[in-house]
């Protein structure tokens, strides 16, 4: 698998190389956005928006979003819900502060691999069926495809961890999916209802 980087912080993007690397996944970082991908496309592009000016983000996104699907780092949950809802043709949105094993495991689900460190055979869930999740499940999961956590979360969204718990075993029940890799999976890819 190869990624491509765009972003305006050098040291976050060598830990991401680092993080990656470690995990057999080549790393491009970019320099110029004006210079274009790669001439081999990557399996995922990780866009940081700040990299061009506002007015020219859609264009970029969507120029990167034909060869890959498209990450965007964003500082918190409020900017992801903001980038998802231009519709410029995202895969999803990671936090920059994300723990890593929740960064990998986002990256390999846009390119739909698994990832090499802790192997789960569930990890190709089947098919989820569509329910109708609350909207206050639906607060829950994206930050789960953030890379909260569950004392995060509850921080965030002003309840007790053991609300949020309760919000991520319904979530799980109705969408018959097993384990947070397969919530995360499920968030970021959009297999949620009401989204």
């Amino acid at each position: 698998m190869k990624v491509e980087i765009f972003d305006t912080m050098p040291l976050y993007s060598e830990g991401i190389v680092s993080l990656l690397g470690r995990n057999g996944i080549d790393v491009v970082v970019a320099g110029d956005p004006g210079a274009g991908l790669s001439p081999l496309p990557p399996d995922v592009c990780v866009i940081d928006p700040s990299v061009v000016d506002k007015e020219l983000l859609p264009d970029f996104v969507v120029t990167a979003s034909r060869g890959a699907p498209v990450l965007l780092l964003v500082a918190d949950a409020e900017n992801s819900v903001r980038y998802e809802a231009m519709a410029i043709g995202i895969a999803g949105c990671v936090e920059r502060r994300a723990r890593p094993e929740a960064f990998l495991t986002v990256v390999c689900s846009v390119a739909g691999q698994r990832p090499r460190t802790g192997p789960d055979p569930r990890w190709d869930c089947p098919a989820v069926e569509k329910a109708p999740l609350s909207p206050r499940e639906r607060q829950v999961i994206q930050q789960i495809a953030c890379g909260l956590t569950h004392g995060q979360i509850a921080n965030r969204l002003a309840i007790s961890q053991h609300t949020v718990d309760t919000y991520v075993k319904r979530i799980r029940s109705k969408m018959n999916l097993g384990n947070k890799a397969e919530l995360t999976r499920a968030a970021v890819l959009g297999l949620m209802s009401g989204r």
